[in-house]
């Protein structure tokens, strides 16, 4: 059921950003995520969060909001409000704890993404991309690469694609590849097209989007319960990453 149903909604919304060199390499890494809590009822709104004791990724920096209880959650990993006579607001969400991890290693990246442009010496140029996922337990839904294809407003001719569909974008100037699903049963795929032109330069920089319900963070919910005893608080959890800008070149 939809987490809005429920007396208390959580949700773990990740942005990723990301830059690749041209051959597909790792520069540059920004992962920021949040933990935000809606209380559905009045009742349910003086409540904590017990967090479990899951590990979390190495060089990832947590920080609570200030109006959170830190000795708590510091000694005891609960989220509590410092002023427990006082609840959450009832139908807003609130941010309770945020988190941020950068990096430069290859290996950390969701998704890369290799382009071959190669002049073909008559006037047009052919295009080799390839994707490949690299976090072998994520799944990305809705997967987008879009490729520039300079001053060439003809549509490209494409001589091969053994995933997902493309499309032309006359406005942008762009091929459109997408794919619904990259997961480890479709963890690469290839599309191959012809155009008219010289410059090699003109495909880069290649833009990527796609969502994720698989964090960096691992945030273990372990319950929630009203301030002042250890019932349980049924509550529902929506866990989300998506990209805020991904470029390759």
């Amino acid at each position: 059921p939809a987490a809005q149903v429920f007396p208390v909604s959580l949700v773990v919304e990740e942005k990723i950003s990301v830059h690749l060199s041209r051959e597909g390499s790792l520069e540059q890494m920004d992962v920021k995520g949040s933990l935000s809590l809606t209380s559905n009822t009045e009742e349910a709104s003086k409540c904590k969060i017990l967090l479990g004791s899951g590990k979390s990724l190495p060089g990832l920096a947590f920080q609570t909001h200030p109006k959170i209880n830190k000795s708590a959650y510091d000694g005891s990993r609960v989220l509590a409000l410092k002023e427990s006579g006082k609840g959450f607001p009832v139908g807003r969400p609130v941010g309770v704890l945020r988190w941020s991890f950068n990096t430069t290693e290859d290996s950390m990246v969701p998704l890369t993404v290799n382009c071959w442009p190669e002049d073909e010496g008559n006037g047009s140029i052919s295009v080799s991309l390839e994707y490949a996922l690299i976090k072998m337990n994520m799944e990305l839904h809705q997967v987008v690469i879009s490729v520039p294809l300079g001053l060439n407003t003809q549509a490209p001719k494409v001589t091969s694609a053994d995933a997902g569909s493309f499309s032309h974008d006359s406005v942008g100037g762009n091929i459109v590849w997408k794919v619904d699903l990259i997961d480890k049963s479709n963890m690469s795929g290839s599309l191959e097209f012809s155009v008219q032109g010289r410059n090699t330069d003109a495909f880069f920089p290649i833009q990527m989007s796609f969502n994720s319900s698989n964090t960096y963070a691992s945030i273990d919910i372990a319950g929630v319960s009203p301030v002042d005893s250890q019932s349980i608080i049924p509550f529902g959890l929506i866990s989300n990453l998506s990209t805020e800008s991904y470029v390759c070149g």
